[in-house]
Parts: C-alpha cells; sequence; structure tokens
C-alpha cells in the first residue's frame, strides 16, 4: 500500500516498535504524537499492516483456528471503533470551537461597529447641542435688541406726544393772542362808535382828550406790533415743530423697518432652532436604538461565553471519556493478553 509523501511504512515501523518498547500499545494517535507529521488517513493502514505483520503466529496446541481468528477480529474491531469515535468526537469538538469563534469573531466586530456609531452619534449630538446654545444666545442678544428698539420706539412716541402736546399749548397761545387783538380791535371801534355819537356833544372834550387818544392810540398799535411779532415767532416755531414732528416719523417709520427686520430673524431663528430640536430628537432616539443594538449584542456575546464554556465542558467530558475508553480498551489488551498466553502455554 502506497503512504503519502513523506510517511513510510519503515517511519511508521519504528515509531511503533518505540511505543511498544515503552509498554504502551501503538496506536493511530500515538504513532502521529511520535512521529509529528502525517495524517490519521496515511499511518492508520501503514499502523494495521505492521500489526498483522507482528501479531505472533498461534501455537498449534489443538485450539481451533476460528476462535484465534475470532480474538484477533474483535481486538482489531475494538482499536477501530475506539479510534474512530474519538477522532468523531475530535473532529466534532474542533468544527463547534471553530463555529463559535468565528460567531464570537463576528459579534466582536458588530459590538466595535455599534461603538464605533455610538461615539460618533455622540459626538454629532455635542455638535448640535452646541449649535443649539450658539442659535440661542443670538436669539437672546436679538431679543434684547429688540427689547431696546421697543424701548427706544416708546421713548420717541412719548416724545412725540411731548411735541404734540407743545404744539397744542403753542396754538392755545395764538388762539389767545388773537382773541386778545380781536378784543383790543374791538373795543377800539365801540370807543370810536361812541365818539361819533358823542361827536357834537363831546367834541371839546374829544379835543381836550385828542392828545391822551392819539397817545392811546399809538400804544395799542406798539401792542399789537408787538402781539403780531410774537405771532410770527410763535408760527415759525410751529414750523420747526412740524419739520421735527416729520423727522421724527420717518424715524419711527425706519425703526418699525428694523423691527420687522429684527422679527423675521427671530422667526428664522426660532424655526431654526425647532428643526434642531427635531434633529437633537432624533439623535436621542438613534442613539437609544444603538444601546439597545449594544445590549443585546453583548447578550449574544454572552451566550457565546456560556456556549464556549459549555462545549469546553463537554470537551471535558470526552476527555474523560476517551480516558475511560483508553482504559477500557487497556483493559481488552490486557484480557487478550492473557489469552493469548493461555493459548501459548496450552
Amino acid at each position: 500500500m502506497m503512504a503519502r509523501s513523506g510517511i513510510t511504512y519503515i517511519d511508521v515501523s519504528k515509531a511503533a516498535q518505540s511505543i511498544k518498547l515503552h509498554g504502551q500499545n501503538p496506536t493511530v494517535d500515538r504513532v502521529l504524537a511520535c512521529l509529528g507529521t502525517g495524517s490519521k488517513s496515511t499511518i492508520a493502514p501503514l499502523l494495521k499492516q505492521w500489526k498483522d505483520s507482528h501479531i505472533k503466529e498461534p501455537i498449534t496446541s489443538g485450539l481451533p483456528d476460528e476462535l484465534l481468528n475470532a480474538v484477533k477480529s474483535l481486538y482489531e474491531q475494538i482499536n477501530c471503533q475506539a479510534d474512530e469515535k474519538i477522532e468523531h468526537f475530535q473532529v466534532q469538538s474542533q468544527q463547534d470551537i471553530a463555529q463559535l469563534q468565528q460567531q464570537l469573531t463576528t459579534a466582536n466586530e458588530a459590538l466595535s461597529s455599534l461603538a464605533s456609531t455610538r461615539d460618533e452619534l455622540e459626538s454629532q449630538l455635542k455638535a448640535k447641542i452646541q449649535e443649539k446654545e450658539t442659535l440661542a444666545g443670538q436669539l437672546n442678544a436679538l431679543v434684547t435688541k429688540l427689547r431696546q428698539n421697543e424701548a427706544t420706539l416708546n421713548g420717541t412716541h412719548q416724545q412725540l406726544v411731548d411735541y404734540k402736546e407743545t404744539i397744542k399749548n403753542q396754538r392755545a397761545e395764538v388762539s389767545r393772542v388773537r382773541d386778545h387783538l380781536e378784543h383790543y380791535q374791538t373795543v377800539i371801534a365801540e370807543e370810536r362808535q361812541r365818539e361819533r355819537h358823542q361827536y357834537q356833544s363831546q367834541i371839546n372834550h374829544l379835543e381836550a382828550s385828542y392828545s391822551q387818544a392819539v397817545q392811546a392810540n399809538e400804544q395799542i398799535q406798539g401792542d399789537v406790533t408787538l402781539l403780531q411779532a410774537a405771532l410770527q415767532q410763535t408760527q415759525e416755531k410751529y414750523q420747526q415743530q412740524e419739520t421735527c414732528n416729520h423727522n421724527i416719523t420717518l424715524e419711527l417709520k425706519i425703526q418699525e423697518q428694523n423691527n420687522q427686520h429684527l422679527t423675521s430673524k427671530l422667526s428664522e431663528a426660532s424655526k431654526k432652532i425647532a428643526l434642531l430640536d427635531q434633529q437633537l430628537l432624533a439623535a436621542n432616539n438613534q442613539l437609544k436604538n444603538t444601546g439597545k443594538q449594544l445590549v443585546i449584542v453583548q447578550a449574544e456575546r454572552d451566550n457565546l461565553k456560556i456556549n464556549c464554556e459549555k462545549l469546553e465542558n463537554k470537551m471535558d467530558g470526552l476527555s474523560d471519556q476517551h480516558h475511560i475508553l483508553s482504559q477500557e480498551k487497556a483493559l481488552l489488551q490486557g484480557q487478550f493478553k492473557q489469552l493469548q498466553n493461555t493459548i501459548e502455554c496450552k
């Protein structure tokens, strides 16, 4: 029978002889451990060939050949079953361990990915919170400026009311001066009328008081001139007040436009803050979902650890079974040797 390149029958024979010299039964695992290379599928047929060539021929002592063949077949069958069972358990255990290790690696990668996603979401959340704080500061500044403008506007309105009250007072003063002038003119007219009616009877008296009347008239004319000058000054002040009122009205319009602009900016800032609140809520929900997924992955990881521990316990059980099978095999070998010795003695 041809073996795989690197392992020959001579190698297997030497390893089996060495194992036998140490008082042990040559098995596929022991030969493989002794050689340090090769595979069980290569060593098994070579070891069987060696065992077939080294089984002592029974001494013809009258025992039937069928009995000797049956004992030999039973011994080989027990060895093969024990080796196959041990090899099957080892292969199955290695496959389970590899599968669990693969699942553990996948879980660790998923956990690392979720941790990275969580860190990224936390960074985004911090940026959103910082942006919200900045916008809140801008909003507070705009509100403060709006309140200042409202205070200025209220002061301007109050100043306008004061100007209107001053104009009203000046108009009342002009009206009073006009009434006073008309009163003087009425008085003069009444005096002239009385003078006409009494002209004939009082002509001498009028001639005597003519000079006084002229002086009184001059004084009245001077008063009228003064009143007209005061009226002109009052009209000039009124014109100035009208100009000032026009300027104040323009300033009020500008303040209203500024207030409208600030109100528009305030509305935009409020909308932006509402949008940031929605994004912040979505980021918080996504962070919560990531935390839930992280908990699920951690639970799966714990389950995998538990399965690994169970598999290790199973491996320990298999090792115990292997030890028990080895003991049974050694016991059977001892029984076989005793039977063989008994046959030889006979």
